[in-house]
């Protein structure tokens, strides 16, 4: 019985013959121009030919060989993307396999830089802000990459990271301390693959939270439509419109299990609006409600 990468591996009448190919040549140095995005790659062994050649990565981007150049020795090829920001070693596949990089070799540091963020101010107390920071060599999958943004509060609130490009990235922040936190200005900590990203941003918070104080009923029927009304302090500073509210509900227990409630209707001078429930899954769920102008009213 065979197993690759965790997924079983049958064979006719169960019965196989494998081979294991011991590793041929080896990357002893690499080289990286940022300003042509080419890699150099030198060593032993490597295919004569680029039909042989099976890929080549580095900093989490396909590297394409420029055929002219490949020798037994000397391999040369053209990042695809941007590279992604961090320390890297090239990856060399072969039709027999992984080429090994020499225990000696050194990683090439990619930086990043950063040059914008926004927005900057009025940020909620609340959290729930998306940040578009916008640079270079940013993750282009964050699957395959760490991102860890905390802002200069006494709690270091966290920014988190959902969507990135090789140019943009942008994060969630999360809920503010409103004692300590109150009309501050900080500064984040960006760190991409173990990277300290320098930057010279500032955000500003707001000075006050204005949120909901009430929601009713707290428990319905999962199979019948209920009217859930939601009341806002009374001087939250925007005039209700039901096109301006959204929210939803989130299972506690399975966290992609979300339901959104439509608006239906609202009063603005008691600061109170009222949101359909369709039903759903029985169980406890979390409310997030949004006002498109103010963010983030209450959870």
């Amino acid at each position: 019985m065979v197993s690759v990468d965790g997924q079983p591996a049958l064979c006719h009448n169960l019965n196989c013959d494998f081979t294991y190919i011991e590793p041929v040549g080896e990357v002893t140095a690499f080289t990286y121009d940022a300003s042509t995005k080419k890699a150099v790659l030198t060593g032993t062994s490597f295919p004569n030919n680029t039909v042989d050649v099976r890929s080549v990565e580095f900093a989490h981007t396909a590297c394409v060989v420029d055929s002219a150049t490949l020798t037994e020795t000397n391999l040369e090829c053209t990042l695809v993307h941007d590279p992604t920001c961090g320390d890297f070693k090239p990856i060399l596949v072969s039709n027999l396999g992984l080429i090994p990089n020499a225990v000696a070799l050194a990683p090439t540091t990619v930086q990043c830089t950063i040059v914008s963020a926004t927005p900057t101010t009025n940020l909620n107390l609340l959290g729930g802000d998306d940040i578009t920071i916008t640079g270079t060599n940013f993750p282009k999958l964050l699957a395959k990459s760490t991102v860890d943004i905390k802002f200069s509060d006494t709690q270091t609130t966290s920014c988190n990271a959902h969507t990135s490009s090789s140019t943009t990235l942008v994060c969630t922040t999360g809920k503010f301390d409103s004692a300590s936190s109150a009309a501050a200005t900080l500064n984040p900590t960006v760190t991409i693959n173990s990277q300290v990203v320098t930057n010279s941003l500032d955000f500003t918070l707001r000075s006050e939270i204005k949120s909901t104080t009430g929601i009713s009923p707290s428990s319905v029927s999962p199979v019948l439509k209920t009217p859930i009304t939601v009341t806002l302090e009374s001087t939250f500073p925007y005039a209700l419109k039901k096109e301006d509210i959204t929210m939803h509900v989130t299972n506690n227990a399975n966290s992609t299990i979300i339901k959104h409630l439509r608006c239906v209707s609202v009063d603005d001078a008691a600061k109170t609006f009222v949101a359909m429930f369709g039903g759903a899954e029985s169980g406890v769920f979390s409310v997030t409600i949004r006002h498109k102008d103010f963010g983030l009213v209450g959870t």
